[in-house]
């Protein structure tokens, strides 16, 4: 989904924000909120990867390959990393992917929840393994260190 969609969709939400002609619904407000600000910081930061759909679904990190798969006319649906300090629920990796070498937790369909590491090659590997993991899910950052 595209920013200009998820704008639109904001909009349509504060357009919609009494409920049933007599009240604000606060929880359509904070949503609307919470879209515009994603995308002021997806404004901020450069995509980690794109995705596109020729006989499949395909992803890439490679910047130039994005931009020649964009100028032969491929749509592109570009990844952003997800801010730590703001994230609190597992993301799925079909929504947003974390940055290429932050470890983060991740939850796989065999290994079950462990600590993984996107590589610039868009495979998902156990940290400092060769180790890779297999059909990963979601993921969530790490929770900040503890302090002394």
């Amino acid at each position: 989904m595209n920013s200009d969609k998820l704008r639109q969709i904001a909009a349509e939400m504060r357009a919609r924000r009494v409920n049933h002609g007599k009240h604000e619904s606060p929880t359509l407000i904070a949503w609307a909120d919470r879209i515009d600000a994603a995308l002021s910081q997806q404004a901020e930061q450069p995509p980690v990867a794109w995705l596109w759909e020729y006989l499949g679904t395909h992803l890439t990190a490679d910047k130039e390959q994005a931009d020649w798969l964009q100028s032969n006319g491929v749509e592109l649906q570009a990844l952003y990393a997800a801010p730590i300090a703001q994230t609190e629920q597992w993301i799925s990796v079909e929504e947003r992917l974390p940055s290429i070498a932050q470890e983060v937790i991740v939850n796989t369909e065999f290994e079950g929840v462990c600590a993984g590491v996107l590589d610039s090659y868009m495979e998902w590997h156990a940290p400092c393994s060769d180790y890779k993991l297999t059909r990963v899910t979601h993921w969530i950052p790490l929770p900040s260190p503890p302090t002394p």
